[in-house]
């Protein structure tokens, strides 16, 4: 797969993949974990074909881009969020910012160059540059507004 395939395909699932708070208001919580579900395991596909051709990191690492997003499907579908909510505790809410940062990471290095791409150092390539600003500018906006729903505001 070409980066550019990728790149059409990936942006807009991940775009969607952050918007589970809208998916959830939108569907009610059984609906959002449906679409998320369905849009997690497209993503997650996409996501390991791309580690595995461009060897940035080994393909298993691709959980790590839909974890977050997954998590946040299955509290909303379960119930358990806020202050009554069993993962209130501020570790949680650490690990679930220290996971948003994998996934955020773990995107960015499927924008590297791959095996049929124009081999570039990271600095002098516009794509990864521009995609890696709106991936971390995407997984910021997707934490604030997921751990806005699923952690209570003390």
């Amino acid at each position: 797969m070409t980066r550019r395939t990728y790149i059409y395909w990936a942006v807009p699932l991940f775009t969607l993949l952050g918007c589970g708070a809208a998916f959830v208001q939108l569907l009610g919580a059984a609906g959002a974990l449906a679409l998320g579900a369905v849009l997690a395991l497209a993503a997650w596909g996409f996501l390991w074909v791309r580690l595995f051709d461009n060897k940035a990191l080994r393909p298993e690492f691709a959980v790590l881009g839909i974890l977050p997003q997954l998590l946040f499907f299955t509290l909303m579908f379960t119930g358990q969020v806020g202050e009554a909510g069993a993962f209130a505790a501020p570790l949680w809410q650490n690990l679930f910012f220290i996971l948003m940062l994998a996934s955020v990471a773990v995107q960015m290095a499927s924008l590297r160059p791959g095996s049929r791409d124009e081999a570039r150092r990271p600095l002098q390539d516009p794509p990864f540059l521009l995609l890696s600003a709106l991936a971390a500018l995407n997984g910021f906006c997707s934490w604030v507004q997921y751990a806005s729903r699923i952690f209570p505001i003390n």
